[in-house]
């Protein structure tokens, strides 16, 4: 819920989930402004060999970032998501999408 208070993409749902609450009558100016990047680690399964955890780990990595990048890419200049996202290692999905991202950040500092 915390991330629906600050993500610019639940900006008008805003209202909806946050009016009868303290935060909601006195919002920030970070409520509803704010790219946010997901991620659920508890959805890789640790109970395997060290390659089928990397496996899960890259998955999940690259799931929510393409997510991210879908959701978001009125605010990210349309990025090309084919580009940034390399299927053989989440973490260097994960770098592709931060450094393409953050000369459009200084925007919003």
């Amino acid at each position: 819920m915390l991330a629906d208070y600050y993500d610019k993409n639940k900006k008008n749902k805003f209202s909806r989930t946050f009016s009868e609450l303290y935060i909601g009558k006195n919002p920030t100016s970070s409520a509803s402004a704010l790219l946010v990047l997901k991620f659920n680690f508890a959805t890789i399964s640790v109970l395997a060999t060290d390659e089928v955890v990397q496996k899960s780990f890259d998955s999940e990595l690259n799931f929510r970032l393409t997510s991210f990048l879908e959701d978001n890419a009125e605010f990210l200049d349309n990025p090309d998501i084919t580009k940034l996202i390399n299927h053989a290692s989440g973490v260097e999905s994960l770098r592709r999408v931060l450094v393409s991202v953050s000369p459009l950040l200084q925007m919003y500092d």
